[in-house]
């Protein structure tokens, strides 16, 4: 099972998402959509397989695959938590509301 790990994220993202950004248009959907990044240091940690990237290196390269289709059918925003000194759960900031063309600044 680790080695399917990688594909948490595009999986999971694109479930929580609306599966495809086709399948989104034909259906007409068109609601705004939040992306929330774990910044803790845990991300910056590698997976399983010592020999991959970086999980916040993979978790980027997840989202520059599927944000591009996403925001032609929805607006996104961005929220990190974890970044910082103090307890993780009190570190939880909205970087913006969503917003058109949010592509290239969640990236």
């Amino acid at each position: 099972m680790p080695m399917f790990r990688h594909l948490a994220l595009p999986v999971c993202l694109a479930a929580a998402l609306g599966l495809a950004p086709d399948v989104a248009l034909t259906a007409g959907c068109a609601e705004d959509a939040m992306i929330v990044l774990d910044g803790s240091g845990s991300m910056s940690g590698m997976g399983f397989d010592r020999r991959r990237d970086a999980r916040i290196v993979e978790a980027r390269a997840a989202l520059g695959e599927v944000l591009p289709g996403i925001e032609r059918v929805r607006r996104l925003g961005l929220v990190t938590y974890g970044p910082g000194e103090g307890r993780v759960c009190e570190r939880v900031d909205l970087v913006f509301r969503p917003a058109p063309n949010a592509a290239g600044p969640i990236l």
